[in-house]
């Protein structure tokens, strides 16, 4: 009984991941908010690689629950990315923003040189937190831009992620999760958080 509840926080949580995807759409459609565009093609790159990095992690510990958000999340930004591309929101990549792309690249030759090519250079889990670290530092411009222009974002599908990350946390603290799997849900809940609150005061 408890994994079927366990599940339905999975399920639930990829809901509230989506949902905030479709806000966010919405937002940016009606000209609401001005998205960072470089910001969210690290973001395709880097979720994808969080996302594959996290179901190494767990797949031996957890159920499938906890694979639900980072799956819809990696998916979800992708298509956001492409739709910032069809709409010609993107800019070209500042120094800064081409750096943190180079080390995903990086650290993507390392986990395929890892596990992969059967050179021990790294376990899953360092990649993981190299990952972790990447996203956010990922996360610097946006705070930048949000901390000059609040109206360069809306809050409420930061809102929404976060909470959707602090239900996975739930998910991964009831199934037994060890610091690497922690890690992942409470860096997501603060670094998504902190743009719903940098933006929340352009609704005061």
């Amino acid at each position: 009984m408890i994994f079927d509840k366990i599940l339905m926080l999975g399920i639930f949580s990829g809901i509230l991941q989506f949902i905030g995807y479709c806000v966010y759409a919405l937002n940016v459609s009606k000209d609401r908010i001005k998205p960072n565009p470089a910001s969210w093609l690290i973001w395709s790159y880097g979720n994808i690689l969080v996302c594959l990095s996290y179901i190494f992690l767990v797949e031996w510990n957890f159920t499938f629950a906890a694979e639900i958000l980072p799956i819809v999340c990696s998916i979800s930004c992708v298509i956001m990315a492409l739709y910032f591309t069809y709409i010609g929101k993107f800019r070209p990549l500042l120094s800064f923003e081409k750096k943190i792309i180079f080390f995903d690249l990086c650290v993507t030759l390392i986990w395929i040189s890892s596990e992969f090519l059967g050179l021990t250079i790294l376990s899953v889990n360092s990649i993981h937190i190299l990952l972790l670290v990447s996203a956010a530092v990922a996360f610097i411009p946006i705070y930048k831009e949000v901390f000059d222009d609040p109206s360069a974002e809306h809050s409420h599908a930061w809102f929404i992620w976060a909470f959707a990350y602090f239900v996975l946390l739930v998910i991964v603290l009831v199934e037994g999760g060890d610091l690497e799997s922690i890690l992942y849900p409470v860096l997501y809940a603060v670094l998504h958080g902190v743009v719903g609150v940098m933006a929340y005061k352009k609704l005061l």
